[in-house]
């Protein structure tokens, strides 16, 4: 072999083995997403937001934009607050156009594609409330600040609504933790499912209305100011709403097509697209014996004065009629009637 091509072929196989080493990586461009938003103050450096002045029962939101600019695939596999008090809502991972992908963890992106990183306080009480929150990605990981500070501007108004009633009335609320302040209400009034035949269930509607009237204030979601708040509450009945322990054994009663909690219900007067009220369908399957059946509905919310309300509830179940046919005697005329 001749000198020249030995050098050629030593020079690509060299060549070729640098190139072999080079590998690429997953590569994301993070930063704030401000289109449409508001903030106070936001640093894409930093990746922080300051959200400014927040109404207690009313909300804000920071978002920040993740970017696949690389040509690999992009994996979000954890997405968790490591600072923030109990006022910020879980955080999110959003997809800008519905259709891209299922945006529960962990999720994919594609190169090119972008999802939104969603963190968003609901005041309940003032209080200056930041939160950090880590996204881990196979790209790395990255830190989201926020800053908030919430004042008192309004409160939203429970009231709920059964078979022509409507309450709480004050009557029905007391001081339950002796601190002088009214914060729990026992419903005078019964939802009463009346008798159901053994073996068979009735229904009744039960509405839930936020019906605060707070004036728009500028700045803010005319639909989060004074919204009304269905949680689990863990110093009360941490069950947001249903029915109360020891009082549905058996569980005759059910709350039909009941949605996921948290619920927020804007105030009456704020036009938003969404109603001001919940409808909710209370069942009753009576069962194969006789008898009567209690409970106790529980609904616990952000009202300041009405965090916690009971309504009894009752329901019947009984042997349903039965019809004895009469016996008629021959017709002589038409041998074949019945």
């Amino acid at each position: 072999m001749r000198p020249e091509r030995v050098t050629l072929l030593a020079f690509l196989a060299a060549g070729c083995g640098q190139e072999n080493l080079v590998q690429e990586e997953p590569l994301l461009e993070v930063s704030v997403y401000t289109q449409g938003q508001s903030y106070a103050a936001y640093d894409d450096t930093s990746l922080s937001v300051d959200l400014g002045e927040v109404p207690v029962h009313a909300s804000s939101t920071a978002y920040f934009l993740v970017h696949n600019v690389g040509d690999l695939e992009v994996d979000l596999t954890s997405l968790r607050y490591v600072v923030a008090g109990s006022d910020w809502r879980s955080p999110q991972i959003l997809a800008l156009r519905p259709a891209d992908f299922d945006t529960a963890l962990p999720v994919r992106i594609e190169p090119s594609h972008q999802v939104l990183i969603e963190l968003s306080y609901w005041p309940k009480r003032e209080a200056q409330e930041p939160a950090t929150a880590v996204l881990t990605t196979s790209a790395g990981n990255y830190a989201f600040t926020v800053q908030a500070h919430s004042f008192f501007y309004g409160a939203p108004d429970l009231e709920v609504a059964f078979q022509g009633w409507r309450g709480p009335a004050a009557g029905d609320c007391r001081d339950l933790n002796s601190d002088g302040r009214t914060d729990g209400c026992y419903v005078s009034a019964a939802l009463d499912l009346g008798s159901v035949a053994t073996g068979q269930s009735a229904t009744q509607e039960l509405i839930i209305r936020n019906a605060a009237t707070c004036a728009p204030l500028a700045d803010v979601d005319a639909c989060s100011l004074c919204s009304l708040t269905i949680a689990r509450d863990a110093t009360r009945q941490g069950m947001g709403w249903g029915f109360k322990a020891g009082t549905n054994v058996a569980g005759l009663f059910t709350v039909v097509g009941a949605r996921p909690l948290p619920v927020d219900i804007p105030q009456e007067s704020a036009g938003c697209p969404q109603p001001h009220e919940v409808r909710l369908l209370l069942s009753f399957a009576a069962a194969d014996d006789v008898g009567d059946h209690d409970s106790v509905f529980v609904i616990e919310s952000s009202d300041p004065d009405e965090p916690l309300i009971e309504i009894p509830v009752r329901a019947a179940a009984r042997t349903p009629p039965v019809c004895i046919a009469q016996f008629r005697a021959p017709d002589p005329a038409d041998p074949d009637a019945p």
